[in-house]
């Protein structure tokens, strides 16, 4: 299984994007949020990636079950913020905004709340420098 963002949907995206923004507001204010923890996380990814229906009931670690719209609803009734709401549609593209000075991913790194996973300079080096030959790239 490769778990990777392979979508070409602009809407997927921007829920994905809405969904963490939401999860970054919950983290930074400091709520107690439920415990929703699977049982099984990546056979959880697999059963929700083949189910078109939105119907697969998840074991939670605490016994519970309940499909993954169940589980993210809620989150967001913790709230009261429903999808529709213009706050979650501004949070999909403050998150995004690849401005360094008013970016809201920026704004987390520069507080301390997101930790990077590579350094500058490796980013660089992927933009740059091409992969050796194999899976993604064949020798010329």
């Amino acid at each position: 299984m490769i778990i990777s963002d392979s979508t070409m949907s602009e809407t997927t995206t921007l829920l994905k994007a809405g969904a963490t923004d939401l999860v970054l507001r919950l983290a930074e204010a400091a709520a107690t949020m439920p415990d929703l923890t699977l049982d099984n996380p990546v056979q959880a990814i697999g059963a929700v990636s083949r189910d078109i229906t939105g119907r697969t009931r998840l074991r939670l670690a605490n016994g519970r079950v309940m499909t993954a719209l169940e589980i993210q609803r809620e989150y967001r009734q913790e709230h009261g913020l429903p999808l529709s709401a213009p706050q979650a549609a501004q949070a999909d593209l403050a998150y995004h905004d690849v401005h360094r000075g008013r970016g809201r991913y920026y704004q987390l790194q520069r507080s301390g709340a997101v930790d990077g996973t590579a350094r500058d300079v490796d980013i660089f080096e992927a933009k740059t420098v091409p992969p050796a030959p194999g899976r993604h790239r064949e020798a010329g």
